[in-house]
């Protein structure tokens, strides 16, 4: 949020003008995760008789730049980056950058409502991991197990999807392993600061059983206590078989 959005627009906001925002309505109807601008949802003419840009926005802006995308459990992020009419349009070199800021963005809200759903957000020690309700495993690059939680540690000595192999993480089968290691690599590059991927989601399979399901992302290094001591990728993991062990 900016400076020309004050307590009143927000609270104005939560109570009416969400019910008859355009944007986010019009961009959620194209596609979770699409990157959109305002002249691919409504036309300026439209635009410009909608109670929302005339009472809400009261004419501070008019064209946005955005996305509305899935965090988990049903829960919708928006990005929107506005500027006013008299800075024109937006263009198709600032919607591709859009579309590569994008996924770091929904993985850094995903970690954050994992971490706060374990009601270990304020905490942000690996050490509060341990007491959180949620598979949690960190690694460096090349899947050297960092920590692992109490949880995480009886999936592990499970052994049927995922395991330490000579104290690496490793599927089941290989080309589980070959694509969870890649995963791995690009968010530790992310971690550190260099070019990598936000992460991303993976299934395990298992013999005669449901597949597990592996969320991977960037894990920076410790500041103020929060945070990895190394670089890392940290993985959320979930047995759809056994809530308790995720849910």
């Amino acid at each position: 949020m900016t400076d020309n959005y004050d307590e009143k627009s927000i609270a104005d906001y939560e109570a009416y003008y969400w019910q008859h925002d355009p944007w986010a309505e019009r961009a959620a109807k194209v596609g979770l995760g699409s990157v959109v601008t305002s002249g691919d949802l409504i036309s300026d003419e439209e635009f410009v008789r909608t109670d929302f840009y005339q009472d809400w926005l009261a004419r501070r802006v008019f064209y946005v730049l955005g996305s509305v995308f899935p965090i988990a459990d049903g829960h919708l992020g928006a990005l929107g980056i506005e500027r006013p009419h008299a800075s024109g349009r937006y263009r198709a070199e600032q919607k591709r950058f859009a579309e590569q800021l994008l996924p770091h963005l929904q993985r850094a809200l995903q970690v954050r409502y994992r971490l706060n759903e374990a009601g270990i957000e304020q905490q942000g020690t690996l050490e509060a991991l341990d007491r959180s309700r949620t598979v949690t495993i960190v690694t460096d690059g090349e899947g050297c197990v960092i920590y692992a939680n109490r949880r995480a540690e009886t999936l592990l000595s499970a052994g049927d999807a995922i395991r330490i192999v000579a104290g690496r993480l490793a599927s089941a089968y290989r080309f589980g392993s070959d694509r969870l290691r890649p995963l791995l690599r690009s968010a530790v590059q992310t971690a550190a600061g260099r070019m990598g991927s936000a992460g991303g989601m993976l299934a395990l399979e298992r013999d005669g059983r449901l597949p597990l399901t592996i969320m991977v992302a960037p894990f920076r290094s410790a500041m103020n206590g929060i945070g990895a001591p190394e670089p890392a990728a940290i993985l959320f993991i979930r047995d759809p078989e056994y809530p308790s062990l995720s849910d």
